[in-house]
């Protein structure tokens, strides 16, 4: 159910608290153009004070209500395309862990930002402690204020933007809400937010304690965070609302610590005020109304968050005929029927879609769960299959040769003119092993001669051979050119025994090592 002002309402009230007040306004609207024409502040203790008659004009009215502080949570989220009414399901399921309250123990609602066909739709979610709205409700209703709608800082900032008359968004502009040990810092661009983000700096009052530092620092990082992320979008220019007081010296600070030109906004110079129900210094209290006249002309629209009214105890002040109590008994014990059976399936359909996405997602772990095992024994068994084929070779596998002190003294013993095209292991049925060695040498005559002779010696010599021998010599066909006439060779070298101790001995110092 969405709590929606009366199109015939030309009186637009709205009220907020916080640092112990409750700054309440009233704003008057025709044809699109709002104008400030109540405004006052008063203190969360008082019951129904006198300055408050003129604002609100009855015993009780209903207005707009800014909920901020750490009992509101408020972040912008991308999800994929999906159905407007899956949407808070879906939050529950994924920022559960990202709020600073379970989220099962709050009203949310989320609102749209551009259009709903782009493949990502960008959303703003809202989530409201039940308890703390509850408490709220009473601060309020002491005062004479019941609540029908429900606003939060981005919310009044977006229709304050709406309806302002001096804010121009049509580049990146900062919005800082201060109030009591937070900040709350948002870029809106073409009246829509690109940027939100609060920080709670703990106890603390207005400016004291550093508190202006760490804002100053809070924006820079924030802005730069959103250069960043936005490819070179510069934010220039912002602007203070809230409910701390704030003064030039305080604008300059944070414009000169963070970069940025900053500027207290003054709904007084925007919204034309034709009555005052207390003189208040527009100055200092500006920023802290400029909230609440947002809220006032949202009207409880933007945010689907309940001011759930007490219902049975107002049609209990209604009855005042003992017939009609027959008939309001009837009416009530019908009506609290129903509203506890909705409210009894909305709460099991709520758990059933939960319990359906816990499911969902478990199915995708088991799936790639499965996936992986599957690869892992794929591994294994190609592993196998390595093993089996090393162990087919038992050189390789028990290193009983010095490979690299054989392929060396057969490198060392290669003559220029000669070159090698081709080597091969022979393990044989024996306990000798041997290579055969295929080449080409070139040059005429006793030169090739020479040079193969040299080869089979230096060969036979070697640590790593025990003998060497021709098994072919064949002599290549040329065009003519006597210069490079060649002759290929085969070559049988039997590995020494001395070759195998070598190579123990080295691999027994590399493990030393």
């Amino acid at each position: 159910m969405r709590f929606l002002r009366s199109s015939r309402d030309k009186s637009l009230k709205a009220a907020t608290t916080d640092n112990g007040e409750i700054t309440i306004v009233s704003l008057t609207c025709q044809k699109g153009s709002y104008a400030l024409s109540q405004y006052t502040q008063i203190s969360t203790r008082q019951n129904y004070p006198e300055q408050v008659k003129p604002v609100l004009q009855k015993q009780t009215h209903k207005a707009v209500s800014l909920l901020t502080g750490r009992s509101v949570f408020t972040k912008m989220v991308e999800l994929p395309p999906i159905e407007e009414k899956e949407v808070k399901n879906v939050l529950i399921f994924t920022e559960n862990d990202s709020a600073p309250f379970p989220l099962s123990e709050a009203e949310l609602s989320a609102w749209f930002i551009g259009s709903k066909r782009e493949p990502e739709l960008k959303i703003i979610m809202t989530a409201v402690k039940r308890e703390s709205l509850k408490k709220h409700k009473q601060i309020m209703r002491r005062v004479g204020i019941g609540i029908f709608g429900i606003a939060t800082p981005p919310v009044a900032i977006r229709a304050l933007i709406r309806g302002s008359h001096i804010i121009d968004t049509k580049h990146p502009t900062l919005f800082i809400h201060l109030e009591k040990g937070m900040v709350g810092l948002h870029i809106f661009k073409n009246r829509e937010p690109l940027f939100t983000r609060e920080v709670s700096f703990g106890p603390g009052k207005s400016f004291e304690n550093g508190f202006l530092e760490r804002v100053s620092n809070e924006v820079y990082k924030s802005v730069n965070y959103f250069a960043t992320a936005n490819k070179g979008k510069t934010v220039k220019s912002g602007y203070i609302l809230g409910s701390v007081h704030t003064d030039k010296d305080s604008c300059d600070k944070i414009s000169e610590e963070s970069g940025i030109s900053i500027s207290a906004y003054d709904p007084f110079k925007d919204f034309l005020s034709d009555a005052s129900s207390q003189p208040l210094n527009e100055k200092i209290y500006g920023p802290a109304i400029a909230m609440a006249v947002g809220a006032a002309i949202d009207g409880g629209k933007t945010l689907n968050i309940p001011a759930k009214r007490s219902f049975i105890k107002q049609l209990k002040r209604t009855i005042k005929t003992p017939i009609a109590k027959y008939v309001a008994t009837f009416l009530l014990i019908v009506t609290a029927f129903t509203y506890f059976t909705n409210t009894t399936f909305a709460n099991l359909n709520r758990k059933i879609e939960t319990l359906k996405l816990t499911m969902q997602a478990e199915k995708v772990k088991l799936a790639t769960i499965s996936e992986l095992q599957t690869k892992l024994d794929l591994l294994t068994g190609q592993n196998i299959k390595i093993e089996k084929e090393i162990k087919k070779y038992p050189v390789i596998e028990e290193n009983a040769y010095d490979w690299f002190g054989i392929f060396n003294d057969v490198a060392r013993n290669l003559p220029k003119n000669a070159a090698l095209t081709g080597w091969s292991l022979s393990l044989g049925s024996t306990s000798q092993k041997s290579v055969r060695l295929t080449g080409v040498v070139e040059g005429i005559g006793q030169k090739r001669v020479s040079a193969l002779n040299s080869l089979l010696k230096g060969l036979s010599a070697s640590q790593s051979f025990g003998s060497a021998s021709i098994v072919k010599i064949r002599k290549n066909k040329n065009s003519g050119d006597l210069s490079r006439a060649s002759i290929s060779f085969e070559i049988k070298a039997d590995i020494s025994n001395g070759s195998g101790m070598f190579a123990k001995e080295n691999n027994n110092k590399r493990k030393a090592f």
